[in-house]
C-alpha cells in the first residue's frame, strides 16, 4: 500500500452538485420525454432503478443544465430515509437530469476511476460515515455539498482502481445476469396467468374447436369448452375475502435481546424488500433483529401466506408470495416487520393465485384504489380483500397452474445470486483497503491511457491513510 494516497473527493472529482424540482412539480412530470429526471427513489446501492423515473421536457431540462448526468457519473441520495444510497447511472436513461435529492459526483477520469469510486461509497464502513454525517443535522437526515466534497477517499494508482472496479463489477455483471433470469421467468408466469385467469384463451380455444396453444392434453381437458353469463362453465365469481384473509400485524423486534431466553434473533422483511426479493431471491438490507419467541412462531411464513407491503411511499401495494423457501438460506427465522401485511390463504395454489392477482393490480394501477395517506401512503388490506372481485376457477386448475410456476420459485431462491453476492461482499472491503491486492497481470490491463506525468498525487504513509472498511 506504498502508493495509496489520501484525498478529499473534492480534490479527486470534476463535478459535486445536486438538481432541483422542475417548475410546477411532479404534476408537470410526463410519462415519456426527451429527458429523465432522477429522484431518490431511482438510487439504490444495488443497481440504478427505473422503477417510478419520471420524465421532463425540453425546457424544464434547459433550467436544469447545470445538473446534467454524464456517462459514469456516480449518484449519491443526500436527503431523507434513503439518504446514502449510492449508485452509478444507467446509461439507458440519458439524457437526464437530477432533483434535489440526488447529487452527482463526477470523477476526474486522471485521478479516480467512476467504478472505484461506487464501490468504495457503498461498502459498509463508508455506509455508516455517510450515515452518521447525514444525521448530525437538526431536522431530517440531510449531506451537504461540503459534507462530500470533505469525505476521505483512499487511492491506489488508477490502473488498480480500474482493476478493483472490474473484478468487483464482474460478479455484479453475473448478479445482474441472474436477475434478468429470473425477471424473464417472471414475466412468463405473469403472461400464463393473464391467458388463462383473465383472458380465458384455454376456454375460447376449447369453444371454437381447437386445441389449447402449449398445453398437454392432461392439462387441456381441466378447462371447460364453454361459457356460461360470461365466465368459463364451472368457474365463480368471488371476492378475494372468499379465500384470503388478513392475519395479525408484523413485529420489528428490538436491535439487540433485552432477555435471550425469551428471545430469538430473526431475519425481518419490510416493505422495501420485497421488490428486490421478486427479481433477485435477496433482501440484502433486511436487518437481523430480536423479537420475543412467542411473537416468532405466530409470525412465521408459510406457503399459504401472501406478503404486500403496507406502509411507505416505495413498497406499499407490492405483493410477494414464495417466502417460505426463501427462509431456508438462513439460519434464523425469517418474519415480517409491521410495514408488511400478510394474508393467508388455504392451500399454496391459492396462494399463488392471490400473488398472481395482487401483481396484476400493481402493474395496471388498480392498488391505488386501497392506498390512503398522501405524506406516508398506507394499504387499507381489509378493504382490498373484500372489494376485489375475481373470477375463481376450480382447484385443479389452480393446482395446474401452481405446478406451472413452482419451479419458477424454486429457481429465484435456489442462491446463486446469493452466493455471488456473498463473495463480492467479502472481497469488497478487502480490495478496497489494499488487505487484498489484484494480480498485476490484471492492473497491467488497465495501465493504457493512464498520465504517467505530474499529476500524481502526494503518497502518505499507511498508518496516515487510516483504511476502515
Amino acid at each position: 500500500m506504498e502508493n495509496w494516497t489520501k484525498n478529499r473527493l473534492g480534490d479527486v472529482c470534476s463535478k459535486i452538485g445536486s438538481g432541483a424540482t422542475p417548475t410546477g412539480g411532479k404534476e408537470n412530470y410526463l410519462t415519456e420525454g426527451p429527458f429523465s429526471l432522477i429522484r431518490s427513489q431511482n438510487v439504490l446501492n444495488e443497481c440504478f432503478s427505473h422503477q417510478g423515473l419520471a420524465f421532463i421536457s425540453e425546457a424544464q431540462a434547459k433550467k436544469l443544465d447545470g445538473v446534467a448526468v454524464s456517462e459514469r457519473d456516480v449518484l449519491l441520495n443526500i436527503t431523507g430515509d434513503s439518504v446514502a444510497r449510492v449508485c452509478m447511472v444507467d446509461n439507458d436513461v440519458l439524457p437526464a437530469r437530477v432533483n434535489q435529492h440526488v447529487a452527482i459526483i463526477r470523477a476526474d477520469n486522471i485521478k479516480l476511476d467512476s467504478g472505484f469510486l461506487r464501490y468504495f461509497l457503498v461498502a459498509p464502513k463508508q455506509q455508516e460515515k455517510l450515515l452518521a454525517l447525514a444525521s448530525a443535522g437538526a431536522t431530517r437526515n440531510a449531506l451537504t455539498k461540503g459534507m462530500i466534497e470533505n469525505f476521505q477517499i483512499p487511492l491506489p494508482p488508477l490502473p488498480e482502481q480500474r482493476a478493483i472496479a472490474s473484478v468487483l463489477g464482474s460478479l455484479d455483471e453475473q448478479i445482474e445476469g441472474l436477475r434478468r433470469q429470473n425477471a424473464t421467468l417472471e414475466a412468463l408466469a405473469q403472461t400464463l396467468f393473464r391467458a388463462w385467469f383473465v383472458d380465458f384463451e384455454p376456454v375460447k380455444a376449447k369453444a371454437a374447436g381447437l386445441a389449447p396453444a402449449c398445453l398437454d392434453e392432461e392439462t387441456a381437458a381441466l378447462f371447460p369448452d364453454s361459457f356460461e353469463d360470461g365466465l368459463p362453465v364451472g368457474w365463480e365469481k368471488a371476492t378475494l375475502s372468499d379465500f384470503a384473509y388478513t392475519t395479525l400485524g408484523g413485529d420489528w423486534g428490538n436491535d439487540n435481546a433485552t432477555d435471550r431466553r425469551d428471545h430469538v434473533e430473526i431475519v425481518c422483511l419490510r416493505g422495501a424488500d420485497l421488490e428486490s426479493l421478486r427479481f433477485s431471491g435477496e433482501a440484502k438490507q433486511a436487518p437481523r433483529r430480536w423479537v420475543a419467541r412467542s411473537s416468532v412462531e405466530k409470525r412465521i411464513i408459510a406457503d399459504t401466506d401472501v406478503l404486500i407491503g403496507g406502509s411507505g411511499a416505495g413498497p406499499c401495494g407490492k405483493p410477494f408470495w414464495g417466502l417460505s423457501s426463501f427462509q431456508k438460506q438462513f439460519d434464523q427465522p425469517v418474519i415480517y416487520s409491521n410495514f408488511v401485511k400478510r394474508f393467508r390463504t388455504p392451500s399454496p395454489s391459492h396462494a399463488c393465485f392471490l400473488y398472481r392477482i395482487l401483481l396484476l393490480m400493481q402493474e395496471n394501477g388498480e392498488m391505488q384504489n386501497y392506498i390512503n395517506g398522501t405524506s406516508v401512503p398506507n394499504l387499507s388490506d381489509k378493504q382490498l380483500l373484500q372489494q376485489t372481485k375475481v373470477v375463481l376457477p376450480p382447484q385443479d386448475v389452480l393446482d395446474a397452474y401452481f405446478a406451472f410456476v413452482e419451479p419458477i420459485s424454486n429457481k429465484l431462491f435456489d442462491g446463486q445470486a446469493r452466493t455471488l453476492a456473498q463473495i463480492r461482499d467479502s472481497l469488497l472491503p478487502r480490495l478496497l483497503s489494499g488487505a487484498l491486492r489484484v494480480p498485476e497481470s490484471l492492473i497491467s490491463e488497465h495501465r493504457d491511457g493512464v498520465p504517467m506525468d505530474g499529476n500524481a498525487l502526494p503518497v502518505h504513509r499507511d498508518d496516515e491513510l487510516m483504511l476502515e472498511f
